[in-house]
């Protein structure tokens, strides 16, 4: 990607009933983050998109440099995900542009009211977007293992992260994010975002995979006390860098602007066939 091609931001906001708990902190990081990319590069369009229920478009493809401070953050319902993502590309899909973006997905749940989409629709539209438009997505998820549920949906497990519903927390993961594209849109450096995959809890349940050690304090994750925050996150607040796996080369990797990991591909060096094929992902599926 040249530096001189427009990237256009389409951000997709959780605003279900539970994140009514992080008050108007996910305006504010939303607001922020407009902030930083008119700061990074004025060219470009952005798109804002809520959903709880029902899905709603806040700001259709507006310039960048005009956009306003979003101010109606309102949390309330459940959580229509997939409807959001299917809505958000098709209408993308109609406008001159539609190369090139950067879709930043941020929920703090599942899927649990889509009616128009379902996941294998989402997938494949989020496959195609990144395979033949260049697009590439953005999950940010809280309570949740957020390398499983955007890797569900087909985005990549180098651009899926968590964050804590704790004050700040929000505040700092969309700052590293910000910076990434910012970084991309400015110099076309790669979208490489290091995020730690969960913020597995203080005791981790049952079903925290054991396949994939990212998600758990240690080797013995179960076993962690209750009243001690886990000694692989940061304190309250912090937002800690986890180290990288050393990266390793594939065919078609810069296509994609990832940093593909061994232990999350096994399709050889061929993205276009992981995305149809669960398998090629032994630790995220």
């Amino acid at each position: 990607m040249s530096s001189t091609e427009q990237i256009d931001i389409i951000a997709l906001l959780d605003e279900s009933g539970s994140m009514s708990s992080m008050a108007q902190e996910p305006e504010e990081a939303i607001n922020n983050f407009i902030q930083d990319q008119k700061k990074a590069n004025e060219d470009g369009t952005f798109s804002l998109w809520t959903f709880n229920n029902k899905v709603t478009k806040i700001m259709d493809d507006e310039s960048l440099k005009d956009i306003k401070p979003y101010k109606n953050f309102r949390p309330g319902g459940m959580t229509a995900l997939y409807d959001a993502i299917g809505n958000a590309i098709t209408l993308k899909l109609t406008k001159k542009n539609k190369n090139n973006v950067v879709c930043l997905i941020v929920t703090d749940g599942h899927e649990n009211s889509s009616r128009e989409f379902n996941s294998a629709q989402i997938k494949k539209m989020i496959c195609d977007m990144e395979t033949n438009y260049k697009w590439q997505f953005i999950f940010i998820g809280a309570n949740q293992d957020a390398v499983i549920s955007g890797g569900n949906i087909g985005v990549h497990p180098a651009r899926c992260g968590a964050y804590e519903q704790s004050p700040g927390e929000l505040l700092n993961v969309t700052r590293v994010i910000s910076d990434a594209v910012s970084a991309l849109r400015s110099d076309s450096t790669p979208l490489n975002i290091p995020l730690r995959s969960s913020t597995c809890p203080s005791s981790c349940p049952s079903s925290c995979p054991s396949s994939c050690p990212s998600s758990c304090p240690s080797s013995s994750p179960h076993n962690e006390p209750s009243n001690r925050r886990p000694s692989h996150l940061s304190p309250r607040n912090e937002f800690s860098v986890p180290p990288v796996p050393p990266p390793i080369s594939r065919q078609k990797a810069l296509s994609y602007s990832i940093t593909p990991h061994e232990s999350y591909c096994n399709c050889s060096g061929d993205f276009d066939k992981c995305c149809d094929n669960p398998t090629n992902y032994p630790e995220v599926y």
